[in-house]
C-alpha cells in the first residue's frame, strides 16, 4: 500500500538531508508497541508499510506477501521489522543505545514509520539533522532548507576565499624568504670565488719559482685583473716588520692604508700579484684594517693586528670540551686583555672582556652562523681562537657532534 518511489541523502558540512517522495502513500500511525505474537489492524498497516519497500518486504508469495497481509505478527514479519530497524539504525536503534535490531516496534520505530509515511506526503517537506552522528530528526519546509543551503554555500565560499588569501600571503612571504636566501647564497658564492682565487694564488706561489712571478704569468693573476686584496702573509705583526700582500690588479704605484695612518707607497712584483709593506714605527698597537688603493679603485678591507711587545694570547682549554653554537663557553689561558675578539669559523664575537687576564666567558653565537642556518652550521667543524692588541692565539678546532 505504501510504495517508496525514491530517497535522497545528501551530506554537506555536517548537514544530512533525507527526502522521501512516495507514490500512492498512506499515512501509517501505530498507537501501541507491537511485538511478535501481536495481531490486529495496526499490524496489518505495519505489514503493508514493510511490503512497500523491497528491502523490508515480508514475503514474495503466500501469507503476508504484498496484498496478502493477514494482521498477524509472525516470524517473517519479525524478520522484516529487524531489517527495517537495521536499515534506519541511526534513527531507531542508536537513540536507545542499541546496536542490533530487536524486532520490537516501539516508540522510535513507530515515530520513524509515521514520519516516513505521513511527513513525506508533502513534497515541500523533508527531514533534516544538523549532525549525522545524532538521531534527532525534525521537519522544515523547502524554503527554510533552501535558505540553510544558501547560507552553507556562502560559508563555504568565505572559507575558500579566506584560505586562498592565506595561501597567497604565505606564498608571498616564502618568496621574500627565498629571495633573502638566494641573496645570501650569491654573496657566499662571490666570497667563495675570491677565496678560490686566493687558493690558486697560494698554490702557484708555493709550487713554482721565479717563472711564475714573471710577466708571462700576469694573465692569470696580474696587473690586467681587477684590484683584489686576497691574503696577508700574517694577520699580525710588530712595528718595523714586513708583511706580504697577495692579490691581483696591483699597479706600479699603489697606496696601502693601515688604519688611519698615512698611505704607504708600494710596488708589486713583475706579475702584479705580491707587494711587501713594512709596518710604520709610529703605528698604534691593536686591531686595525689594511686596504689597497690605485687607479683601479679600492680593494677589500682585511683585518690586521699591530702587536705590542707583550706575549700574544694563548688558549690552554675550552669548556665545554666540545662546544656547540648557542652554548655558554669559558676559555682558559693567558694574556687576555680587557678587549678581546673571539675568532670562530662563522665569524668573530667582538669585545669580550677578561677581568683576570686568564679567562673569557661568552655565548657562542657568531653572526655569520645565520648565513648557513643552525642545522647546517652544526654539521661543520668549529674553530675557536682569541685575538687582541697583543696578537692572535693558537686555534682549537672541534669536529661536529
Amino acid at each position: 500500500m505504501f510504495q517508496m518511489k525514491w530517497m535522497l541523502s545528501a551530506i554537506l558540512f555536517g548537514i544530512s538531508l533525507v527526502v522521501a517522495l512516495p507514490a500512492n502513500a498512506a499515512c501509517v500511525n501505530l498507537p501501541r508497541t507491537i511485538v511478535r505474537g501481536s495481531s490486529g489492524g495496526d499490524v496489518t498497516n505495519l505489514q503493508r508499510f514493510l511490503n512497500s519497500d523491497a528491502s523490508t518486504q515480508i514475503a514474495i508469495i503466500g501469507d503476508n506477501a504484498p496484498g496478502q497481509e493477514n494482521g498477524v505478527f509472525d516470524l517473517a514479519t519479525d524478520a522484516a521489522v529487524k531489517a527495517f530497524q537495521l536499515k534506519y539504525k541511526e534513527e531507531i536503534l542508536v537513540p536507545v543505545g542499541l546496536t542490533k535490531p530487536n524486532g520490537v516496534v516501539g516508540k522510535f520505530t513507530r515515530q520513524f514509520i509515521s514520519r516516513l509515511s505521513c511527513g513525506a506526503m508533502d513534497a515541500n517537506r523533508f527531514f533534516i539533522t544538523s549532525d549525522t552522528s545524532k538521531a534527532t530528526v525534525s521537519t522544515v519546509n523547502a524554503a527554510e532548507a533552501a535558505k540553510k543551503l544558501a547560507d552553507l554555500r556562502a560559508r563555504v565560499n568565505a572559507i575558500l576565499v579566506s584560505s586562498s588569501a592565506d595561501i597567497d600571503s604565505k606564498m608571498a612571504n616564502l618568496t621574500k624568504k627565498t629571495a633573502v636566501v638566494e641573496a645570501k647564497i650569491a654573496a657566499l658564492d662571490s666570497q667563495m670565488q675570491l677565496k678560490d682565487r686566493d687558493i690558486q694564488l697560494l698554490d702557484k706561489l708555493s709550487s713554482s719559482d721565479d717563472a711564475y712571478l714573471s710577466p708571462a704569468t700576469s694573465g692569470v693573476f696580474g696587473q690586467n685583473e681587477p684590484l683584489h686584496l686576497g691574503l696577508l702573509s700574517s694577520v699580525q705583526a710588530h712595528r718595523g716588520e714586513r708583511i706580504a700582500l697577495l692579490g691581483s690588479g696591483f699597479l706600479s704605484k699603489n697606496k696601502v692604508y693601515i688604519g688611519d695612518l698615512p698611505a704607504v707607497i708600494a710596488s708589486p712584483n713583475a706579475s702584479g700579484t705580491v707587494m711587501y709593506v713594512t709596518i710604520p714605527s709610529n703605528a698604534p698597537t691593536g686591531k686595525t684594517a689594511l686596504v689597497v688603493m690605485n687607479d683601479k679603485g679600492k680593494s677589500e678591507s682585511r683585518p690586521f693586528i699591530i702587536v705590542s711587545g707583550d706575549a700574544a694570547p694563548h688558549i690552554t682549554s675550552i669548556s665545554p670540551t666540545r662546544p656547540t653554537l648557542g652554548a655558554a663557553v669559558v676559555i682558559t689561558g693567558d694574556h687576555f686583555s680587557s678587549k678581546n675578539d673571539i675568532v670562530t669559523t662563522f665569524g668573530p664575537i667582538g669585545d669580550v672582556r677578561s677581568t683576570d687576564g686568564k679567562t673569557l666567558q661568552f655565548t657562542l653565537n657568531p653572526s655569520g652562523a645565520t648565513l648557513f642556518g643552525a642545522s647546517v652550521a652544526k654539521t661543520l667543524p668549529l674553530s675557536i681562537g682569541v685575538s687582541n692588541e697583543n696578537g692572535v692565539s693558537n686555534i682549537l678546532t672541534f669536529s661536529p657532534r
